[in-house]
């Protein structure tokens, strides 16, 4: 049986305010985002059975924001420290930690790691060509053979890449 994995990367964060990066929280059009993105994946029947995400603040208004059109419970977000600036190799054992457990699963987190994690998941031949793969708050649904420990290189089927700027058309 094979894993669903959701990546979504964190809605637009705010600029103007003097804040560490850690801090920093959604502005109005990431707000916008939350709202076009979520009313997709529900309409699109999206379901999730755990969601994992970054603890820094305009992730977190990501994550609590998703999940409320997904039906997720907000007190059940995993909040995990790792990724925050995760690498690939951090990204893969997490999903490799995840994926033993649930079989649906919703990964929110930044760039450049969640594109990474993407590229390598996914054979580059299956990929879009555009510029940025996840900008803010664009998703990507994967599957994922089910196998123990890390997934490898390029088994990933890729279902989808959303972005918020085209759900607005």
């Amino acid at each position: 049986m094979s894993v669903s994995l959701i990546l979504l990367r964190h809605a637009k964060s705010d600029w103007n305010q003097p804040l560490p990066d850690f801090d920093r929280p959604l502005n109005n059009r990431g707000r916008k985002a939350i709202g076009l993105v979520g009313r997709h994946m529900h309409k699109q029947g999206l379901n999730v059975d755990h969601v994992c995400s970054s603890p820094a603040e305009r992730a977190a208004q990501t994550a609590t924001g998703i999940s409320k059109y997904l039906q997720y419970p907000e007190a059940a977000i995993h909040w995990e420290q790792r990724l925050y600036h995760a690498s690939l190799e951090t990204l893969l054992q997490v999903v490799a930690e995840l994926s033993a457990q649930h079989a649906r699963i919703m990964l929110v987190g930044h760039n450049p790691g969640l594109e990474e994690l993407l590229c390598y998941l996914v054979p580059e031949s299956r990929l879009p060509e555009h510029y940025k793969l996840l900008p803010t708050a664009a998703y990507a649904c994967l599957e994922i053979p089910e196998n123990r420990g890390e997934p490898a290189q390029g088994t990933a089927e890729l279902k989808a890449i959303v972005l918020p700027r085209k759900l607005e058309a």
